[in-house]
């Protein structure tokens, strides 16, 4: 009986860190998007640097839930061994992108970020 409840909260638990990678994909997206159009303040080499952290970012989350899986975790830990870095990336560029703010025109205009 314990047996399931861990599974079943392992399950819950999986469950929400995908909302909540979703969720944080979502707002870095929309957060980059307005940067390119200059609606929200972005630094000069967010552009590049976007596309920068793909590669080591999906390469920690294969490598993790390789390893998983060669261990012999269940497969709700291995998902989850892949979406933990992921996830952790997500919400760091949500946090740092969301202290710069909307971009403010005309004479009170915030200063570019370098």
């Amino acid at each position: 009986m314990e047996q399931g409840l861990h599974r079943a909260n392992d399950m819950a638990q999986l469950w929400i860190n995908c909302a909540r990678l979703g969720l944080d994909a979502n707002r870095v997206v929309t957060m980059r998007l307005m940067g390119m159009v200059g609606g929200w303040t972005v630094s000069d080499t967010e552009n590049a640097d976007m596309l920068s952290e793909k590669l080591p970012a999906f390469t920690e989350a294969y490598l993790s839930a390789l390893l998983a899986a060669l261990s012999g975790q269940t497969p709700d830990r291995v998902m989850q061994a892949m979406i933990d870095p992921l996830s952790d990336r997500a919400a760091l560029n949500r946090e740092r992108l969301s202290q710069s703010g909307p971009a403010r025109f005309g004479p009170r205009a915030a200063p570019t970020l370098h």
